[in-house]
């Protein structure tokens, strides 16, 4: 029994010094979305998708006091504190407002007035990875935006959604069902080296007004 104990102990301990191990099977923005920034491989920020990346430094776990809403921004504890990244915690489809449709299975998202918000990966070690998800429109009255995808400072975008823009206009969520509206989904594969930035961005395309949008990232090791 000593040795079983041990054994266990030993290894937890290994996974909480070696992340890379702890992630082996797979990365997922949603449901490793952390409290911490950067937190392993994941890191949320704003700024210029593919050339410049400033780390988001508020967190809050109340989002227009809601708990379970968690967010990170700039500033501030309130929705209309953009640009932002953040999910929904709370167990169940959150309408936010009356308006926002936040489901519990993606990273929810919204760009600055002249900012793009970011999630990135970092490779924890080099290899060949396959990534795929979608960017969805959570708002009902959207007024567009352009999801952009960079390896390091390469817009791979027109790449990732093969060969679709990666901007997404309408149809609106729907409050009244708790469904968001339209979506693009994208999936590609990469061979990287450690340390290898891959940036999902959202741009405002024009307008940031009512362009929250959800945003799904899932990386494995390719086969």
């Amino acid at each position: 029994m000593m040795r079983l104990q041990y054994g266990i102990a030993l290894l937890a301990a290994l996974l909480v010094c070696n992340p890379v191990a702890s992630y082996a099977k797979g990365y997922n923005a949603r449901k490793q979305f952390s409290s911490s920034n950067p937190d392993a491989s994941w890191a949320y920020g704003y700024g210029t998708t593919g050339s410049s990346f400033t780390p988001y430094t508020n967190y809050t776990a109340s989002m227009n006091g809601v708990p379970g809403l968690e967010f990170w921004n700039i500033s501030g504890d309130e929705i209309s504190d953009v640009p932002y990244l953040g999910i929904n915690a709370t167990g169940a489809t959150y309408v936010l407002d009356g308006a926002l449709v936040y489901p519990t299975n993606i990273v929810i998202d919204h760009p600055g007035p002249t900012v793009d918000s970011i999630l990135q990966w970092t490779a924890p070690a080099a290899g060949t990875y396959k990534f795929t998800g979608l960017y969805e429109i959570l708002d009902p009255t959207p007024t567009g935006i352009a999801a952009l995808i960079f390896d390091g400072g390469t817009n791979i975008t027109t790449t990732a959604f093969n060969g679709g823009t990666g901007v997404l206009t309408g149809p609106g969520a729907n409050p009244t069902k708790g469904k968001p509206g339209g979506k693009e989904k994208f999936s590609f594969q990469l061979t990287v080296v450690k340390g290898e930035v891959i940036s999902f961005g959202l741009n405002n395309d024009g307008d940031y007004y009512n362009d929250s949008t959800g945003l799904s990232v899932i990386i494995k090791p390719a086969p």
